[in-house]
């Protein structure tokens, strides 16, 4: 007797051992590495969260924070009274604005209630008519009070450290160390620079980007790993089973048997 025609295959699983421990190690692994990234974007979601809420806080009299702690409170934002010592500033070198050359500038505040020094970050400027000409730049003299974020300057490592200790104020510099400029300073200095609020006096052009923990970007990878571990478990359904051939058949069943 002649089997019947259009009869729907039945479905079958190859399986190979090798290829399933293969393959489970790596879904593991994307999948974890999926798993990763979402724990890095609530990580990145609290700290964001940290950094918007000292940022929209009162200005705290830089007095009154506590520094006992091993790393500054970055980013909250402090009251500063005294003046600027506007003999002693810095220009940092290759800062670029809006497509332009200049420099970044610094210059110490000494406060009136401790004669502390205070690293203040003013913001961009444009380069002299020559590499050996730095810019007139005006700074407030007298009494002042002024408002900014802290800021932790980056350990940058691979830059060669500058000696300064005989070097002429203004300082021309290609990274800010706070620890070797106290040196040249007459009082303690805070081991952290202040930038400037726009409404502050003294403020240059404030070149700072928006502080921006890019949770959103780690979603973006936790999705991908999660891409690519549906895509390996797809192949290697296709690859281990008959379901081309099998859903074919049930099509054409399926049109022969409306």
């Amino acid at each position: 007797m002649n089997k019947p025609s259009n009869v729907p295959l039945k479905f079958s699983f190859h399986f190979n051992w090798k290829a399933a421990v293969t393959v489970g190690i790596a879904v593991y692994a994307l999948l974890s590495l999926g798993f990763w990234q979402l724990d890095r974007a609530e990580q990145k979601r609290i700290q964001q969260q940290t950094i918007d809420d000292r940022l929209s806080d009162k200005p705290t009299p830089i007095e009154e924070l506590d520094l006992s702690e091993e790393s500054p409170p970055e980013f909250s934002r402090v009251l500063l009274e005294g003046e600027y010592l506007t003999n002693r500033s810095v220009f940092l070198v290759n800062k670029f604005y809006q497509g332009q050359p200049g420099y970044e500038v610094f210059t110490a505040f000494r406060l009136k209630s401790t004669a502390r020094t205070v690293i203040i970050s003013r913001g961009w400027t444009t380069a002299g008519r020559s590499l050996n000409e730095l810019p007139n730049i005006d700074t407030p003299e007298g009494p002042v009070s002024i408002t900014g974020t802290i800021h932790v300057p980056a350990t940058r490592s691979f830059f060669i450290e500058q000696e300064i200790a005989g070097m002429n104020w203004p300082l021309r510099l290609h990274h800010l160390s706070i620890e070797k400029l106290a040196s040249r300073l007459e009082s303690p200095v805070f081991p952290f620079s202040v930038r400037l609020d726009r409404d502050s006096k003294g403020i240059l052009r404030p070149n700072w980007s928006t502080v921006d923990t890019h949770a959103e970007r780690s979603i973006s990878y936790a999705w991908q790993w999660f891409g690519m571990a549906g895509t390996l478990l797809l192949l290697t359904l296709v690859r281990s089973t008959n379901i081309s051939d099998w859903l074919r058949s049930m099509r054409d069943h399926s049109e022969s048997h409306p």
